[in-house]
């Protein structure tokens, strides 16, 4: 349910409508009796609307994507956020990294949640800018990647309007930017994790969705040098960036969860370190002798009251790769497909070791397909 709206004898009700294919649509019944029965309905369905946004911090990239954004806003977004009231500040970005200045002094005390209405780089830069700025009023040192980071009570939605639009898509199963709108007004929402990344003692940027260090980190920047082909580009340049892959010196550490290792209340984060190593010339990845976590770190996170602590050794792996990565979104199976679970305890990381092109660009194309075998051991060539 949207809106309710009565006059004299007449209940109007504004309802969400589900469709097979995960998208929303709006709906509207009108309904006559007495003064009376008009009067009580009224006020048991407007009861059901707490909890509900009111007022919206709206921040839209006028690139992204195919330069739509604002036209999807305009045509889509702002019809219906006017129909539920909502009380609206609008900002219209002109630069990257923009987002994060604005937030970074923006008064989030009259707001309920942000909007963002283009691509998942936008989204990104919203959540890096609202993460600073509360660890900033909690006097929380970013550089400290040790650091307890402080959630945020305040939500950001996505209105789809970018190339990828890969966790709007995650989120409702659509790229549908009506069925997004309704979700936000509808007052969904779901935890979600985010990693840092830290450069010696500075911290680099938060990730929602993957972080990369070595092949996608080069398939990202060669796409970024296409921008004006649109979403096309994704389907196009990791070809040339596979074709030229690099292998990498690396060095990973790690905090492995167990079976026994399953936290109900306090959610396992561990660290991953990927640094050049440079003296290293195996062609596999050896593990190396477990070395302990900081007696500080494993205080902080000792959560049962007979002191058991939740963090195993420290794993530590070094070698040559194409690749190592980790999704902030965990993608687990599910009715015979990997699908995405927001929020796990625990984050996995992914290595990809020296392998025949066909057999990476096989393994690459069942990722991108969602396919159960996508992670799989692929055949070291000596």
């Amino acid at each position: 349910m949207l809106k309710v709206t009565k006059k004299d004898g007449n209940l109007t009700v504004y309802y969400v409508e589900k469709k097979k294919n995960k998208t929303l649509n709006m709906k509207m019944i009108s309904l006559n009796a007495d003064f009376e029965d008009i009067q009580n309905l009224y006020c048991d369905l407007d009861a059901k609307f707490k909890g509900r946004p009111k007022s919206l911090l709206v921040i839209i990239n006028p690139n992204a994507g195919k330069k739509k954004g604002i036209k999807v806003y305009k045509k889509i977004a702002d019809s219906l956020f006017q129909l539920c009231d909502i009380k609206l500040d609008i900002i219209v970005t002109n630069r990257q990294n923009e987002p994060t200045e604005i937030l970074k002094n923006y008064d989030l005390s009259k707001i309920d949640g942000i909007v963002t209405v283009g691509g998942d780089g936008l989204y990104c830069e919203c959540m890096n800018g609202l993460v600073k700025r509360i660890q900033q009023d909690n006097s929380v040192n970013l550089d400290n990647h040790n650091a307890d980071i402080v959630s945020s009570a305040l939500p950001i939605g996505i209105i789809p309007a970018g190339s990828g639009d890969v966790i709007v898509q995650y989120l409702h199963g659509t790229r549908c930017p009506r069925t997004a709108v309704m979700h936000i007004l509808l007052g969904n929402h779901v935890d979600s994790n985010i990693v840092s990344v830290h450069a010696g003692r500075h911290l680099l940027s938060y990730s929602a969705l993957v972080l990369g260090f070595g092949l996608f980190g080069d398939m990202m920047h060669d796409c970024e040098k296409f921008r004006w082909m649109g979403p096309s580009r994704y389907n196009i340049i990791p070809l040339g960036s596979m074709l030229k892959r690099r292998e990498f010196d690396v060095e990973v550490e790690y905090y492995p969860l167990t079976q026994n290792e399953k936290p109900k209340q306090a959610r396992l984060y561990g660290r991953q370190v990927s640094l050049p190593n440079g003296s290293v010339s195996q062609s596999k990845l050896q593990r190396k002798q477990r070395t302990k976590s900081s007696s500080d770190l494993q205080k902080e996170n000792s959560v049962n009251e007979d002191k058991t602590i939740l963090f195993p050794d420290l794993v530590k792996e070094e070698g040559r790769i194409y690749a190592v990565d980790s999704h902030a979104i965990m993608m687990k199976e599910k009715s015979g497909r990997m699908m995405p679970h927001f929020g796990q305890n625990s984050l996995m990381v992914y290595t990809t070791h020296k392998c025949t092109l066909p057999d990476h660009v096989s393994q690459l194309t069942k990722v991108k397909n969602e396919k159960l075998d996508c992670v799989c051991i692929i055949r070291l060539i000596e």
